[in-house]
Parts: C-alpha cells; structure tokens; sequence
C-alpha cells in the first residue's frame, strides 16, 4: 500500500486541523496515531490540509473524507421500532442513517470509558488523547505493514455498493458490502449492519445481541443514529438488552451533543425525571427541551409549550411563546399540540382572539387522528352546545365514550360518573359506573381513585363493603395530593379497621396535611381531635375552636353546628351567646345538618337567641329535622301529636308513627316510651307485656336507665315472659343505678340489707346507695336512712315495682 493509500484511510481530528505537517502525521502515524475502527469521521480541514501534499508529493488526486449523506435503512427495519421519536423521547430505531459528518464526534472520554466498561474492541479517535488506542483498524494496520502502489477500494464505495444493491433488493449482496465497509469500521455500515441483525435481512438470522454490537461500535464511532438506537434501547430494555437507564443517558448525551432532536427531548426527559442516575435538574431539562424544539422535533415543541404555558421546569409563564411552540407542533400533526392550540383559542389565551370556529376547527383535526383528548373535548362541546355546535347529548356520549374506550381516564372517569347518575340520556348503570371508575384510577386518575374508596367503603352501588380496598385507593388518591382522600385515610388511621389496628398519631398527621391546605373536613376532624385528646394532642378546646372558625370559614356546615355549641354553652373560652349560637345553627341548618334544624325548631319554640317564641317555626324545623333523619326531632314529633302541641290536634296515629320511626332508628327514650305504651295501652296499641320487654331490652342495652329499671322489676316479679330471676333482677337493679336511676338505687340499698339476689348483707353497702338515692330526691331511701338511724337494723322491704309512668313528653338533649 502507499503512503497515498495509507493517509487515506487515517481519520484525523480537529487537533490537527490546518498543520502543514500534516503529511508527516501522517507518515509517522505508526507512532504517533492509532486509528480505530470506530472513528466518527474526518475533519474537512484536516482533510484538506493533506490533499494538497498528497497531490504534489505522489502525483495523485487527494480524495475527499466521507461525505455527508442520508441513506434509507433496510425497509424490512420499518414497524420494529418500539414508540416512535416523534411520539416519545424514547424513541427506538430510525428509518434514516446519515454518514458522519466532517467533525462529527462523541465525547472522547465518555466513549473511551463506556468502550473499557464493555470491553469493547475499539476507541474512538480523531483526539490526541486517543493517540494510545489499541490499533485495530484492519485498514491502517494493512498500510502499516507493507507499502504498495495499489490503491485499496474505499469503504465508502463498498457502502454505496451495498446501499445500491439494497435498492435493487439484491440483500445478500448489499450485505456483503455492508459487512465489508462495516468490518473496516465504517460507521454507518456497523449501523446498518446492526438493523439488519434485529430484523433477520438479507439471509441473516435475527440476533439481537450481534445487532446491539454493531450498534456499539457505531455509536462509539460517532454515528449518531446508533448513540439514539442503543439509548432507547437501554432505557426501555428491548432487543434483548437489559434495562440500564445510566447507559441510555450516556448515549442520549453523545447523540444530543450532536445535535439530534430525539436525543436531546429524551435527555431533556432523563434531567426532568431525574433518571439514568442524573440528578432532577429544571433547568437542563428545559435547555434540552428548547434545543430539540428549535431543531425541529415536534413532541419537544409540544413539551416546551406545556412548559411555557404552565410554568413547568423553573420557567416563567408565557402563554404567548407558548402559543408558537404549540402552533409548530400542530402544523407538524401533532395531535396534543393541536388540541392545545384549539384550548388557547377558544379561551383567548396567549394573546389569541377567542375564536371558537378556529378552535373547533384544531379538535377536529386532532380527532380525526383518534387522539383521545381531542374526541374527549368534542364530547364536551356537545355536551354543552359550545363551539358552534348544537346540543346533542348522543353524540357527545358517543365522543366520550370513544375517547373512554381509547385509554383517555378524563373521559373514564366522566363516563362513570354519568352512568351512576344516569345523565347525558344514559339509564343509571352502577356495574358501567364502578368499570369506568375502576379504568380511570387503574391509570393515576386520583378523583377516580378516591371514588372507588368511597364505593368500597360505604359498599354502596352493589359493591361490597370492604375496608381494606376502600383504605388502599384513599392511600393512592391521598398519595397523589387529593384532600378528601388524605381526610378519610386519617378517619381510617384514627378509627381503624378490620385489618388496620388503629393509629391515631398517624391519622391526625394526615388531618394535619388536609387541614393546612385548607380542607374544611379536615379542619373539622382535627378541632374534634383537639376535643377528645386523640392523635396524641391535648385536650384543648381552645385549639378546637380555632379549628371550627377556619372549618366554618371554608364552609364546614357541622363545625357551624358545633360553634353554636360552643356560644350555647360557653365552651372554649368564649361567652354564652345565644345570638351568635342562632346564626350559627341556622347556617348549618340551611345546609342540612339535622342536629342544627333540631335546634333551630328549640330555639323558635322557646324564644331563645333573640328569636320570639313560634310553635309554627319550630313545628317547621322539627319536621326538617325527622325527614333528614334526626331521631329526637323524630320522638318531638310524636310528643307533639301525642299531647296536641304546636297548635296541632292529638293524632295517637301520626304520634306512633313518629315513635315507631325514632325508636326503630335507635334512639334509646324513643324505645323506652314504646315499651311502657304497651304496658298501658296508649296510642291505639295492645296491652302486650311481652312487646314491652323486647323494647326495653333495646333500650336498656343502648344505655337508658329507666328502661334498666324496669327490666329489674320484670325479672323480680317474672312478668312479661320472664322467669322470675332475683340474681338478674339485682344486675339491671345495679346498671340503673349505675347511671343514677334513685329507684334503682334505692332498691340497690334493700338487696344489701336483705341479701336479696345472691348478695351478702352488708349494711354499710346498704347505707351507700340509700345515701346516693337520697341526694336524688327518693323519698323511699331518705325514710330507710331515718329509720336505719333510729333503731338497730331494719327489715327488708320488698321492691315497690315499676313505676309504670308513661313517656311525660319531649326529651331535650343536650347540643352537641
């Protein structure tokens, strides 16, 4: 080989660009210059500095270096590509190859040290630095060991005869010349090379491991398309190339540096995320996203105007910069970008004309392509007969069910929301509503998510109750910032459930949260926490009225309720205020708290607050009250028709049914009173002793001591079905003098003076609950005591019995 020969086929850097002693570079490249094979490519100034010594010294004409050129890849390549660079900053394989252009190179030190960790079998050169690389150009090492004067064919005509052999759709001999100028280290042959591996071409069997080599060398010799090829390939593990996000960033970098728009938008995408071992950096991620969308690539022009419009990655709003970026990427067709620009100019934004015609005219275009928020917001606009076009409720079900049916969980989850309520013409549907719902928080959509929380948490719409799923899709919408989410989580936390014990610290850290981003619910659950001492907080009812203003601010209808507790009563430090306890209770009792349409009818009936005493008003809330479930309001009602209050006539009909109503939803006076009405007879009802015991029992275990009373002398005297039984007698005597029955304490007093029901006599005991009986006002016990102080003992006296009265009216409990 000549000399000629053998300077042609060294490839040099920009370090030795324009230097007269180029020939002599070259002369005594054994010494100072090992070439690889994998080299990015000649510098056209260099090149053009040897030319001219090569052509006086040996007669010759100098031959250019590689010529930039596009070079369509193997169209079997075509669809194996894993997401598209126009769609994804991760894009795969390219359907173009560009040649190394003069001075294109990689980073020298990133590729020599990405070379040692894979053992690569070449280094890039071109930069003093490589001047130590192992020489393994087959080439150069030809030249170096012996000279001729015959000239060796280029690798470049032995890639333009493959390339012209692919056209012809001669593989098998396109790929001779390809592997040919590949095996000389030719940059855009290794890349081919490598596609046609991945793609089993021109009689190759598909190996993606031998593709993924030839991409190696490639990138490493500065071929771009290659650096692109292998990142995505590292970041999304494909073609048998394990996931290694650190190794997609490095030929990301290589790739951006040189100016390619995919791998500038996904390195853009590695420093917003903070993969492939980057660190989060707003501002590389914005740099990058701004280079890809000058250069033309449309998902990074898209991405730069969300950032723009949104103040995304440090950057500041700029809705009118934004609007060009989205206008570039729709007029490329892209759909997103198309979308955005009909949402700017149906609002007027960016310093846009609001145009609805125009705006409709961009959904459309983006529709037209299936993009699913495009079919979403044509959905909307029939729904709402906007944009120039009619109402129509079918055809904005048929966009929103299009756009569901895509993947869009906006219109999943309105879907859903539209079948559970049956709007939009559709029949309520809860097994659709619970599937959409369902689609939707599968894919992040946190209203989505927090709404199946509640349908398994309250087991409604024929879903089964289940704590457990309820707890975990409030941890994914709280996870995601939804308040309402984090306020039930912390309910779950403090209360517990089947398979959560509770932790009570933990829930008021998430009411904490909630409230101090100025959710009312959770700024009512932490003033009741304040109330009770729970989470770890003490009991402070300052602290809970501080937390029921900020609640009643952001309105919080029953922290309005228990502020009118507060000013009723005097708690929390304030004075008692019937006034201010008025216009609270009346807030909440507008918005349908039952408790305070329970006091509102209080207030009208005795003149409190400054109202005037009104039986009507007060009848009115009373009836609000039992319609919304309250049972007091419910038991004052039948007092009402009972005894004829209120301006109404007595109805023992409507009277028992108000009764029936309030006892059957749990209210302990209510079943007390229906007991001792079928004792008596009142109201229309059968004297049926054994009714009233079943009553009793209900209300006893709910706590009321008269009805604990009475069930003592049932069991004393055996009525009512019951087997006389002194010992279960005496164990209701002592729950209804636990809860200060002087009947029953009284009678507490004559078991231990007479040992009655098992009990030993023990007169001091005796002494004791005559005493407590006493200072309540039992006559019976205050005689017991005088005679017990005027003589030695005393013989027992039996149990008077039942007192037998009937319910004497409404119970006022207290507020709160």
């Amino acid at each position: 080989m000549t000399l000629h020969a053998q300077c042609r086929r060294a490839w040099i850097g920009r370090a030795f660009a324009g230097r007269a002693a180029a020939v002599v570079v070259f002369r005594r490249a054994h010494h100072s210059l090992r070439c690889g094979p994998a080299a990015s490519g000649s510098d056209g100034a260099a090149v053009s500095a040897a030319q001219g010594a090569r052509g006086r010294t040996l007669g010759v004409t100098a031959r250019r270096g590689p010529a930039q050129r596009c070079v369509s890849v193997h169209a079997g390549l075509v669809g194996t590509s894993w997401r598209g660079l126009d769609a994804s900053p991760l894009r795969g394989l390219t359907t173009s190859v560009h040649a190394p252009e003069r001075g294109a190179r990689g980073d020298v030190k990133e590729a020599a040290a990405h070379a040692r960790r894979h053992d690569e079998d070449a280094a890039l050169s071109g930069h003093k630095d490589a001047a130590h690389a192992p020489d393994t150009n087959p080439i150069l090492s030809q030249a170096l060991s012996g000279m001729t004067e015959e000239v060796v064919p280029d690798y470049e005509d032995w890639f333009r005869h493959g390339e012209t052999a692919e056209k012809e759709g001669k593989l098998e001999e396109a790929l001779h010349w390809l592997r040919k100028a590949a095996d000389a280290g030719f940059p855009g042959a290794q890349t081919k090379l490598g596609s046609y591996y991945v793609t089993g071409g021109g009689g190759l069997e598909a190996d993606v491991a031998l593709a993924a080599a030839w991409f190696r060398k490639a990138a490493l010799g500065g071929e771009v398309h290659a650096q692109m090829t292998l990142g995505g390939m590292y970041a999304e593990g494909s073609f048998g190339v394990k996931v290694d996000e650190s190794m997609a960033a490095e030929y990301f970098r290589m790739a951006a540096s040189q100016g390619h728009p995919a791998a500038q938008y996904s390195l853009s995408h590695f420093y917003r995320y903070g993969k492939g071992g980057l660190a989060v950096s707003e501002r590389e991620a914005a740099e990058w996203c701004r280079k890809a969308a000058e250069n033309g690539h449309t998902a990074a022009q898209y991405g730069l105007g969300m950032m723009l419009a949104n103040g995304h990655c440090s950057m500041a709003v700029d809705e009118n910069e934004a609007v060009q970026w989205f206008r570039k990427a729709a007029e490329n067709e892209h759909a997103d970008a198309q979308v955005s620009l009909g949402v700017f100019y149906g609002a007027g934004k960016g310093g846009l004309a609001v145009d609805e015609k125009e705006a409709l005219m961009w959904y459309r275009k983006a529709a037209s392509t299936g993009n699913s928020s495009a079919l979403f917001v044509l959905g909307l606009c029939y729904r709402d007969g906007s944009h120039g076009l009619p109402k129509d409720e079918p055809q904005a079900v048929e966009f929103i069910q299009q756009a569901a049916e895509a993947g869009h969980s906006e219109a999943q989850y309105f879907l859903g929301l539209y079948y559970a309520k049956g709007e939009l013409g559709l029949q309520s549907d809860h097994a659709q509503a619970f599937r959409w719902f369902e689609s939707a928080a599968v894919q992040g959509h946190t209203e989505a998510q927090y709404t199946l929380g509640l349908y398994y948490a309250k087991g409604v719409c024929g879903v089964s109750q289940d704590e457990s799923k309820a707890f975990e899709w409030f941890s994914k919408a709280a996870a995601a910032g939804h308040l309402d989410a984090q306020c039930n989580l912390g309910s779950f936390y403090l209360l517990g459930t089947q398979s959560l014990p509770p932790d009570e610290r933990k829930g008021v850290e998430l009411l904490r949260m909630a409230a101090e981003s100025d959710h009312a619910g959770a700024q009512y659950n932490i003033a009741l926490c304040y109330e009770s001492g729970k989470g770890g907080l003490p009991v402070d009812e300052y602290a809970a009225l501080d937390w029921y203003h900020k609640a009643a601010a952001n309105g919080n209808a029953r922290a309005h309720h228990n502020l009118g507790v507060y000013y009723s009563t005097g708690r929390g430090g304030v004075s008692v205020d019937e006034k201010e306890a008025e216009k609270m209770y009346r807030v909440a009792a507008r918005a349908g708290v039952h408790q305070s349409q329970q006091m509102m009818a209080l207030f009208h009936y005795y003149g409190l607050g400054g109202l005037e005493k009104d039986a009507f008003k007060s009848l009115k809330w009373y009836r609000k009250a039992a319609l919304n479930g309250n049972t007091e309001a419910q038991l004052a009602l039948g007092t009402v028709y009972h005894q004829g209050m209120c301006g109404e006539k007595v109805d023992d009909a409507r009277a028992l049914v108000w009764f029936r109503m309030s006892a059957e939803n749990g209210n302990i006076t209510a079943q007390y009173n229906l007991g001792s009405m079928y004792t008596t007879g009142e109201c229309g009802l059968p004297v049926d002793e054994r009714r009233a015991v079943e009553w009793w029992l209900r209300a006893a275990d709910g706590g009321d001591p008269d009805a604990q009373f009475n069930l003592a002398v049932f069991f004393h005297y055996g009525k009512g079905g019951l087997q006389a039984d002194e010992c279960q007698a005496v164990e209701w005597y002592r729950k209804a003098a636990e809860n200060d029955n002087p009947d029953a304490q009284h009678n507490m007093g004559l078991s231990y003076l007479n040992g009655f029901g098992g009990l030993e006599v023990d007169k001091e005991k005796a002494l004791a609950w005559f005493r407590r009986a006493a200072a309540l006002g039992n006559e019976n016990a205050e005689a017991a005591l005088r005679h017990l102080e005027h003589s030695e003992g005393m013989r027992g006296e039996k149990a008077e019995g039942m007192r037998g009265e009937k319910a004497e009216g409404m119970r006022v409990e207290k507020a709160g």
